[in-house]
């Protein structure tokens, strides 16, 4: 009789507790769909460890667990809680029976993502494509935009920009409503920007804003996306001020969102686009924010991004032995996670690194390889700035032929991409290996730009040059005392050491 009745006081407690899980599930639910995000985020851990609890009888309480998953994505990810979150879904695609093919796609692309950006690159590959085609069985417009929209960004990160057009192309055979068309615009922002139509982006990134308006779609964070690819086409047309207004908007949907990623992720970019306005005290402290959050999250392949961006910040103020210890940190980071371009990029800094130690020889097969990457890989403004430093380095390694075909070369990309500044950093390169009167007129062009667009690393190079070839003994001094007074002010001193006007410094040439 005991055991017979322990037996029924147990199932009856087994039914109690199962009820009291399902109640629990559905009310957690329901608040999640009801309170503000402050609320839901003093509660995250504790319903983290129910949908954890909940596990352990997913048969009982299917419905009810699927249900408070889908109210609580994609803030866990938004707000840190990425080991946790990840569980989940690899928890719910073990169960996929339970969940629709949009459901499978989307939870699947967002798994792919955490691995991508924690630097498991193989299993992500895997993921991807996977996704990509339960979203196209689906049929679901918006499921599928988004899932489109990551695949392209994959594919144009993995160099293959066929694959990212024929999965705009498909998504457009879809009749997509407004919130589908914006994850569309961002899938053709993006291959715009590797096709090297930058102001076509733009136009699209503003109409697509307007559309946003007109149909009221309160979407905080595909806003935000929107904000922060316009803001990387605009640095593209060296539209450097447009950019940081693009990335003020977008940082602060963000953090209105509560979401530590893309806010570390949007801050770098404020650093980068600090860098090509020499604001460089502003870029380090940016850049500095941005790998604090990455390491914080384990965010691993914007970590190797950040550091390398550092390491441009102290290339670029003359510190260069500091910047060498980050871009090699950087390139072996990039080694370990496989992460293909920065592998390329630390490579190129590194030779650029060399380049303005005047180891011509020595950065000669970075940047080669650097231009034949960015080449390969349609990366114009990086294919330019390469083909101008072998410009320089060719010529002093009196190889004259080959240095007038990489000038000629990066002149070519600065013409397709339409950029000012580029022309006016291959003028001065050009200056460097051309008799004085010549060098004068190359100088005296690029200055001009420099300052038109707000420069002064590059006013200060020009202004350094062309003191050595002043036509008199009044100006040539002038001439020298404003370039170091810039230098000073960017706390790019160390360019200095060791030169004089007869033996300029040779800055690098960055945008």
């Amino acid at each position: 009789m005991v055991p017979a009745a322990w037996g029924q006081e147990q199932q009856r407690w087994q039914g109690f507790y199962r009820q009291h899980l399902i109640s629990r599930l559905e009310w957690s639910a329901k608040f999640v769909r009801q309170a503000s995000r402050e609320e839901v985020r003093r509660r995250i851990e504790s319903l983290l460890t129910l949908l954890q609890d909940a596990q352990r009888m997913f048969a009982a309480c299917a419905p009810q667990f699927l249900s408070l998953v889908d109210a609580l994505h994609p803030w866990p990810l938004r707000w840190g809680y990425w080991h946790a979150w990840e569980r989940q879904l690899r928890f719910l695609l073990q169960h996929a029976s339970h969940l629709s093919l949009a459901q499978r796609a989307v939870y699947m692309v967002h798994l792919a993502e955490i691995l991508e950006t924690t630097g498991r690159k193989e299993e992500a590959s895997r993921l991807y494509p996977q996704a990509m085609k339960l979203a196209s069985s689906s049929k679901a417009a918006i499921p599928l935009a988004e899932v489109t929209s990551a695949w392209v960004s994959w594919t144009l990160g993995n160099g293959n920009l066929h694959e990212a057009q024929r999965a705009l192309a498909l998504l457009r055979t879809h009749r997509l409503p407004p919130v589908a068309q914006v994850y569309e615009a961002l899938s053709h922002m993006r291959i715009l920007r590797r096709q090297g139509r930058f102001q076509a982006g733009v136009d699209v990134a503003v109409q697509t804003l307007e559309t946003l308006q007109t149909h009221a779609i309160q979407d905080a964070a595909l806003m935000a996306q929107l904000w922060a690819q316009k803001a990387v086409l605009e640095w593209d047309l060296d539209c450097f001020v447009d950019s940081l207004e693009s990335l003020q908007q977008a940082l602060a949907l963000h953090r209105s969102l509560g979401d530590r990623f893309a806010e570390g992720s949007i801050l770098g970019d404020i650093g980068l686009v600090y860098w090509s306005m020499f604001a460089l005290q502003q870029a380090e402290d940016a850049l500095r924010q941005s790998l604090r959050i990455s390491e914080e999250l384990n965010a691993r392949m914007r970590m190797v991004v950040e550091i390398g961006n550092l390491g441009l910040v102290y290339l670029t103020r003359g510190a260069l032995s500091r910047a060498v210890r980050y871009l090699q940190r950087q390139y072996l980071l990039a080694r370990r996670t496989d992460y293909v371009r920065e592998i390329n990029r630390a490579r190129g800094n590194l030779g650029i690194a060399l380049f303005c130690q005047k180891k011509y020889r020595r950065a000669l097969p970075l940047i080669l390889a650097d231009r034949e990457f960015s080449r390969t890989h349609n990366l114009l403004a990086s294919w330019g700035l390469a083909s101008t430093h072998l410009g320089v380095a060719y010529a002093m390694l009196n190889s004259p032929e080959d240095s007038e075909r990489m000038f000629a070369e990066a002149l070519e990309v600065a013409n397709q991409i339409g950029s000012e500044v580029l022309h006016a950093l291959i003028w001065r390169a050009q200056a460097l290996t051309s008799p004085p009167k010549e060098a004068v007129f190359y100088l005296r062009q690029a200055l001009d730009v420099a300052v038109r667009h707000h420069r002064p690393m590059d006013e200060a190079a020009c202004l350094l040059l062309l003191a050595k070839y002043a036509p008199d003994e009044d100006t040539g001094p002038a001439w020298w005392r404003r370039g170091m007074e810039i230098l000073q002010q960017l706390q790019a001193t160390a360019w200095l050491e060791g030169a004089t006007r007869d033996n300029p410094p040779i800055l690098p040439f960055v945008r």
